[in-house]
């Protein structure tokens, strides 16, 4: 079953449904505001003129990424890892890698949990 969900999130994904209404796909610049909303709603719960949708849409975008590379063993994930910290470890990034901003979001979030989380090695 996690098989085909993770095979119908990267379906969804590549998408042209979660494109944007103008019919462009969302990249790091679309993205990384959303998460900047996404940190300062964490680090005030009071945070005034924080976007529900921003949130989700970054909150979403990344714990479906993690989901599928996790279950594909694509990362390794620590024990007692949180959404807050993927979401840190995504907007780092993002923030880190200005010259990337242009890349379709899926794509950054997965290089920076690769990059954060890398697999255990196999033996």
């Amino acid at each position: 079953m996690r098989r085909f969900l993770c095979i119908g999130f990267v379906l969804l994904i590549s998408s042209p449904l979660v494109s944007q209404s103008d019919n462009t796909e969302s990249t790091g610049n679309d993205l990384l505001p959303k998460c900047n909303s996404a940190v300062r709603l964490m680090n005030d719960r009071n945070a005034q003129g924080v976007s529900t949708f921003d949130v989700g849409y970054c909150i979403g975008i990344i714990s479906g990424v993690n989901d599928l590379l996790a279950g594909l063993h694509q990362i390794d994930n620590p024990d007692g890892s949180t959404k807050g910290q993927y979401i840190r470890v995504v907007t780092k990034y993002l923030n880190d890698h200005p010259e990337e901003l242009s890349e379709r979001d899926s794509v950054l979030v997965i290089k920076a949990l690769k990059a954060a989380f890398p697999p255990k090695a196999q033996n």
